[in-house]
């Protein structure tokens, strides 16, 4: 009886235990594969570097469909992996520069992680002019999601710059000229730029020039204003990083099931920070980029962690992403969850304690932590959490709208700018703007100097230059006129968390 509980018990758990294996489709050359392995030495030439040609790949995938000549690239891609115990494969298309693997799904996250650091990137930016029907009130969603009805594209222009090098481009009827510096910040995910964006349409001119932080891969759009309450210009900036041949980045790599998943896992990364309304023992949280690199950075094996002070060469082991548990336990709350690893012992390291019957799983595909614990325990876990969490940066967008006596709007001019730093903005011959600001300490208040200019255009010669306070999202009128019909300027100043406005965008976009 206990042999037949013993082999039931077995069966129940093994299919829990064993990660299935993955294929995904990596867009990469064999000159680019030579460069990810670091390996340039004389056998860099040889044809016969990747490895034998095969007959049948050995795996099914939809990559395979259409032919083609595929060459067995695993033991390369092991070296890459720096894993003698690697049990995938991988072949490569070398005519197509097409490489596909078959393997678990942290040597596929080390292998993408390997392709990110070390293949030579570019940043591409394109920027487009749009013109919208009618004039918001107040700051537009800066996530861009689509020309809404009666709107058109008047402008476009793109170019491609290396990462710290000045960009310069300009269409060839003057419609519009792009000129910016970028730089990856930090974590990769996120690009700085300075730039500066003018031309003329319908024979108006306008310019804006100003410094942001963005996500790349997503539209981010800056409301420019109105010269006439009737038609909005709206400038809308999109970087991305792009390969040697112009592909981009995140379209190298893809899954069985499709989809561009990188792109998609770096905005949801970026989601404001927000727990389900639930107050039980079995919470959801969402898992940052952050914390998952920090459970998972590269530990030895092979041998003690070496001494950090001692000499490369007294190093011993090599280095391995830290590998979480796959979870074998079965409980009603992780029904229809999927697969899902064990964190518990990281939550123990962060000084949570469990009881008989709690767990702490992550899953990967959807990057949520699922948890069972004490009330008090919660408490502890919802502080890790926000400990480990990036910071994505936040900018201040300034809105200056004329308002007629009836209450219409008559012209709008607005700017975006990075704390401590100064934007500007003009459209057509009189309306124009400078704007210095900075967050106070409470991240509440926003304290600017700004400048205003409603005739002849001449920032020299405004019609308005004051510093101000304001509360983020409140409009404040800063100036009343009456003569001939009474006119106001209202002013709004508001903080954007680039989180929050990533987590509009996808909201928006679903």
């Amino acid at each position: 009886m206990m042999r037949w509980f013993l082999l039931l018990w077995f069966a129940f758990l093994v299919p829990a235990l064993a990660e299935e294996a993955e294929v995904r489709l990596y867009r990469l050359s064999e000159t680019e594969l030579q460069i990810i392995h670091r390996q340039r030495e004389p056998e860099i030439g040889d044809r016969d570097w990747l490895g034998s040609e095969v007959e049948e790949p050995g795996f099914e995938s939809r990559f395979f469909e259409g032919g083609g000549s595929w060459y067995d690239c695993t033991k390369r891609v092991a070296e890459i992996l720096e894993d003698e115990e690697f049990s995938g494969a991988a072949l490569m298309d070398r005519k197509r520069g097409l490489l596909v693997m078959k393997a678990e799904g942290w040597d596929q996250e080390d292998f993408t992680e390997m392709v990110l650091r070390e293949l030579p990137t570019q940043i591409r930016t394109a920027a487009a002019i749009y013109e919208l029907p009618g004039v918001v009130s107040g700051m537009r969603p800066a996530g861009f999601i689509g020309i809404p009805e009666g709107g058109r594209l008047r402008a476009e222009i793109a170019g491609i710059a290396l990462v710290g090098m000045t960009l310069k481009v300009e269409s060839p009827g003057g419609e519009i000229s792009l000129e910016v510096e970028s730089q990856r910040d930090a974590d990769g995910d996120l690009v700085e730029q300075r730039f500066s964006v003018s031309g003329t349409i319908d024979g108006n001119d306008y310019a804006f020039r100003t410094g942001i932080t963005a996500p790349f891969g997503m539209p981010w759009a800056h409301e420019l204003g109105s010269m006439n309450g009737e038609k909005s210009l709206v400038l809308v900036m999109t970087p991305e990083l792009v390969k040697m041949d112009g592909t981009l980045v995140d379209e190298i790599f893809v899954r069985e099931e499709g989809g561009v998943f990188l792109r998609e896992r770096r905005l949801n990364g970026m989601r404001s920070f927000q727990f389900r309304d639930d107050r039980g023992e079995f919470r959801e949280y969402p898992a940052s980029p952050g914390i998952i690199d920090f459970w998972t950075q590269p530990a030895w094996r092979g041998g003690d962690d070496p001494d950090p002070f001692a000499a490369d060469d007294q190093a011993e082991g090599k280095m391995r992403r830290r590998r979480l548990p796959l979870y074998g336990g079965r409980h009603p709350e992780l029904k229809g969850v999927g697969v899902v690893y064990d964190v518990k012992n990281v939550f123990r390291e962060n000084g949570i304690s469990f009881r008989e019957g709690d767990f702490a799983v992550y899953n990967k595909w959807n990057d949520r932590i699922y948890a069972k614990l004490s009330l008090i325990n919660h408490e502890l876990a919802y502080g890790m959490m926000l400990f480990h969490r990036f910071e994505f940066g936040r900018m201040i967008r300034v809105d200056f709208e004329q308002i007629g006596g009836d209450g219409k709007v008559l012209k709008k001019v607005g700017v975006l700018v990075l704390p401590g730093q100064e934007g500007t903005v003009a459209l057509g011959p009189d309306l124009g703007t400078k704007v210095e600001a900075q967050i106070d300490a409470n991240d509440e208040l926003i304290e600017a100097r700004v400048t205003l200019v409603d005739s002849g255009g001449d920032l020299e010669k405004p019609s308005l230059q004051t510093g101000l306070i304001f509360k983020s999202g409140v409009p404040m009128v800063v100036q009343r006129t009456v003569g001939e019909e009474e006119k106001s300027w209202k002013v709004t100043a508001t903080i954007l968390e680039i989180s929050e406005v990533v987590n509009d965008y996808l909201k928006r976009s679903e």
